[in-house]
């Protein structure tokens, strides 16, 4: 990943290559693709770590057109229990894309007050 970062950023001999052969709109493009993909991780390390859990309705999901080993990089527009409405950009896989309607969980970010990651689509219950 560190890698694939590096060459979106254009640093080093590769970054600057690749960069320069894909124009400076799509390798904007990857950036945006590597950091959704960051997010989910970071979202599953939260959660792990003991991250509060939070469980939302999905108003809306928007697909961004961005891709990561196929799966879809997406805009998740959605309503937490406090009745406040938060918006996610996450890499979800294309086996369980959330629908309106749809119970998600998401985990809460401390470092970034009102912000949320995305943990997946909520266990039927």
């Amino acid at each position: 990943m560190r890698q694939a970062e590096n060459i979106a950023k254009g640093r080093g001999l590769t970054g600057r290559i690749a960069k320069t052969m894909m124009g400076a709109e799509n390798a904007s493009r990857l950036q945006d693709a590597i950091t959704a993909a960051q997010t989910s991780h970071t979202a599953a390390d939260l959660a792990a770590s003991g991250g509060t859990q939070v469980p939302a309705t999905v108003m809306s999901v928007v697909d961004t057109g961005q891709m990561v080993n196929f799966d879809p990089i997406v805009v998740i527009t959605a309503t937490v229990p406090d009745g406040s409405t938060v918006q996610v950009q996450t890499l979800v896989s294309k086996l369980q894309i959330p629908r309106a309607g749809d119970s998600v969980l998401l985990v809460a970010r401390p470092t970034q007050p009102g912000a949320y990651g995305y943990l997946g689509v909520a266990p039927a219950s």
